[in-house]
């Protein structure tokens, strides 16, 4: 309400101050245009971020979605693991050296999936992280802005106020200049009409 107040002030001034302060009219004038044009800046900013973190979140999903098909194929591994260990080939129920090479084999391959699943992890915090310090650090610029912008709006209802009471004086200066020239102007004519009817009326008399 009171940014909406100060543009109406602003806009009001325009039409109402004298030419004897068209200048500081001007100027601030121009501020204000600057002012709009940094808050047009700070919405697109804004956009853009908002742009950003959709893809951001997007890319993340598809990550999330990766771990767990990892996760799928590591239980999947780990029951044929399972399964290979309780596997016994041998004529007297002994393990082969084939039954150790597929156990050996499937636990590889266990350990190759962790891995890949610890990889997706890393990234997955990685992301997790620069999305909190990137919020945090555009909330902490917005913020900034934000104040930048209530100082330069305090700043310019306070130059208002100073335009008004300049205005205010210059009204009155201009008044009591008006009584004054009006009082001069009075006192002339009845000295006019006082040598006119003495010259004439007087004369003839």
């Amino acid at each position: 309400m009171k940014f909406r107040t100060s543009i109406t002030r602003i806009l009001l001034l325009k039409f109402s101050v004298n030419h004897s302060i068209a200048d500081k009219k001007e100027y601030i004038t121009g501020y204000f245009r600057l002012f709009l044009a940094t808050m047009m800046r700070f919405t697109a900013i804004i956009f853009l971020f908002l742009v950003f973190r959709i893809c951001v979140s997007a890319q993340s999903r598809q990550e999330r979605n990766e771990l767990m098909k990892l996760v799928e194929e590591r239980q999947e591994l780990f029951d044929s693991y399972s399964a290979s260990l309780k596997k016994k080939s041998g004529f007297f129920g002994q393990k082969t050296k084939n039954d150790l090479r597929a156990t050996h084999d499937r636990l590889k391959n266990i350990v190759e999936v962790d891995n890949k699943i610890m990889a997706r992890l890393r990234q997955l915090l990685d992301y997790s992280k620069f999305e909190k310090q990137t919020m945090s650090y555009d909330v902490n610029q917005y913020a900034e802005q934000l104040k930048n912008y209530e100082r330069n709006q305090d700043t310019l209802v306070k130059q208002l106020a100073q335009l008004e009471k300049e205005k205010a004086k210059l009204t009155n200066s201009i008044s009591r200049r008006s009584s004054w020239i009006y009082f001069l102007l009075g006192i002339f004519c009845s000295w006019i009409f006082y040598r006119i009817h003495r010259k004439y009326f007087a004369g003839g008399a």
